[in-house]
């Protein structure tokens, strides 16, 4: 069997780090996603990503990881 690892996902909100707010601590990441990508050649409007990103966070997550 191989094991070979491929990645670490962490949630990072109230997870690694823990805030007062959430729903604000959530806002101030998702901003600082937005601006980022902005800088790094990313031209879409603000009400389009945040669309994206809610459409992301509200995804089911699989019951089960399929073996490759």
């Amino acid at each position: 069997m191989n094991t070979e690892l491929k990645g670490v996902f962490f949630d990072l909100n109230g997870t690694l780090l823990k805030y007062g707010d959430l729903s604000q601590a959530t806002k101030d990441h998702e901003e600082q996603i937005y601006q980022f990508l902005c800088k790094h050649g990313m031209s879409i409007s603000r009400e389009f990503f945040d669309e994206g990103v809610q459409n992301y966070f509200n995804i089911e997550q699989p019951k089960t990881i399929a073996p490759e």
